[in-house]
């Protein structure tokens, strides 16, 4: 609803004359349910950055839906993404054979050692080293 009400707001002010609403004012977070919306089409897309299309989906600006989106979560849209993608990063090295490099690549890092660093700064071990706790021993 909220949504809707939103991308109407922004419709009528385009067809009077009007220029964008100045929502700078608003410090209200994201519904449950629009969170939900968010965090699904991240999930759906992590190696690109979405922060255009999730603005359409909310009916903001870029700068306001990455004010409210800070205010929601505690967390830029940035960080936000990273720890979604680090969690998909831990089901992928402990399921999935391929290369780190390309594990790295397919959540959309920049290369392998942005992929190292973050994922050690925020597990305190490398991705390697977690790999390693869940291959089979061999005996």
């Amino acid at each position: 609803m909220e949504i809707a009400a939103r991308r109407l707001a922004l419709r009528l002010c385009e067809r009077l004359g009007g220029g964008t609403p100045d929502w700078h004012w608003d410090h209200s977070t994201f519904p449950p349910s629009v969170m939900s919306q968010i965090t699904e089409a991240l999930d759906s897309r992590l190696h690109q950055p979405m922060l255009q299309e999730l603005s359409l989906l909310t009916g903001h600006s870029p700068s306001h839906f990455a004010r409210k989106f800070r205010v929601t979560t505690g967390l830029s849209l940035g960080r936000f993404l990273n720890r979604r993608r680090m969690a998909a990063a831990l089901v992928a090295l402990r399921d999935d054979p391929q290369s780190l490099a390309q594990v790295a690549l397919d959540l959309g890092f920049s290369s392998r050692s942005h992929f190292t660093r973050l994922f050690s700064s925020l597990t305190g071990m490398t991705p390697a080293k977690y790999r390693r706790l869940f291959k089979p021993a061999i005996g």
